[in-house]
């Protein structure tokens, strides 16, 4: 992708001049004045002399491109960190979504069997009913003549 080659070289252009630009005047920025011991940070804390106008001296004309590469570099820095974060969201977001797909396959499978066993249960239900529907009516055909047999052997008995 060109735009991020573009941006991805621009970063690297800053990064370079930036770092120059802090080991010409040796000053770390994550120290207090206090804590600056260089030669060149104890004298301008003794002269009272502002750095940047002392880089702007030296430097010249490409000062000004110096502090713009700075303040460029710095932007750079936040927007990938910003980015890298939104990666990892949508990272997560795509592991969440292919979950979720996997359970709705999952649950779609299972009622499908259910399904099917549902109507295999209904066919056996079915089957069911018939033979006792068959077999209420073998009885009922059976105590008839067993109760016509008993008649008439009560008839002879008496």
């Amino acid at each position: 992708n060109a735009g991020i080659m573009d941006l991805m070289t621009n970063r690297d252009k800053c990064k370079s001049i930036t770092e120059k630009y802090s080991s010409m005047i040796e000053i770390s920025t994550n120290k207090s004045p206090l804590e600056r011991t260089t030669p060149i940070a104890i004298a301008m804390s003794k002269m009272n002399v502002n750095k940047n106008d002392i880089m702007a001296k030296i430097l010249g004309d490409e000062f000004v491109d110096i502090m713009k590469s700075k303040t460029e570099f710095t932007q750079l820095k936040s927007r990938q960190g910003q980015s890298s974060s939104s990666f990892s969201e949508k990272d997560n977001l795509l592991m969440n979504i292919n979950s979720l797909n996997a359970d709705k396959t999952r649950i779609s499978n299972r009622m499908e069997q259910l399904s099917k066993e549902l109507q295999q249960l209904s066919l056996e239900q079915k089957q069911v009913d018939s033979k006792l529907e068959t077999a209420e009516s073998k009885l009922a055909t059976l105590e008839g003549s067993l109760s016509n047999e008993a008649k008439e052997v009560d008839s002879l008995i008496s």
